[in-house]
């Protein structure tokens, strides 16, 4: 009688942890965001779809600003970002191109995630972009901007 006790202890125990659900997310490594002063990412009123969207890139400074082809997109994990898994298609590369926005000027281009993460499903998420910006000295700074979008 013990013996049938125990086991049945011993099954509803393993039952609810394997019912205590997913693990924690791992969090978003870009905390430093926004902060290029004169320069804002948005995601295009309407185009935020679960294989991609379109964002607008705006520079009010007078020099230019550059970006690139790499994109990273989070998912909204109470308070903060989480990382979402990419498809395991293999490695991951980014042709080096430099997308340039020029003093004063707008750039809108197309994002297409579907190939990194599949179509995403309803939820908060962020595009992050790297941008870079030349100050004062010469050398260019690298800066993280972010836009926010529902699906």
């Amino acid at each position: 009688m013990k013996t049938r006790a125990f086991i049945i202890c011993a099954c509803a125990l393993i039952f609810l942890l394997c019912a205590c659900g997913e693990p924690e997310p791992e969090m978003s490594p870009y905390r430093k965001v926004n902060d290029l002063s004169g320069v804002a990412m948005s995601v295009k009123k309407g185009t935020a779809k679960p294989a991609g969207a379109e964002v607008s890139l705006a520079n009010a400074n007078e020099k230019d600003c550059i970006s690139g082809e790499f994109f990273a997109v989070e998912r909204k994990y109470g308070d903060g970002w989480a990382i979402i898994d990419t498809l395991p298609a293999g490695d991951i590369a980014w042709r080096d191109i430099a997308y340039i926005i020029p003093g004063g000027g707008l750039l809108e281009m197309p994002i297409d995630w579907n190939y990194l993460y599949g179509e995403l499903k309803p939820g908060r998420y962020r595009i992050v972009k790297e941008f870079y910006y030349t100050s004062g000295d010469g050398q260019p700074d690298r800066y993280y901007l972010t836009a926010e979008f529902k699906i």
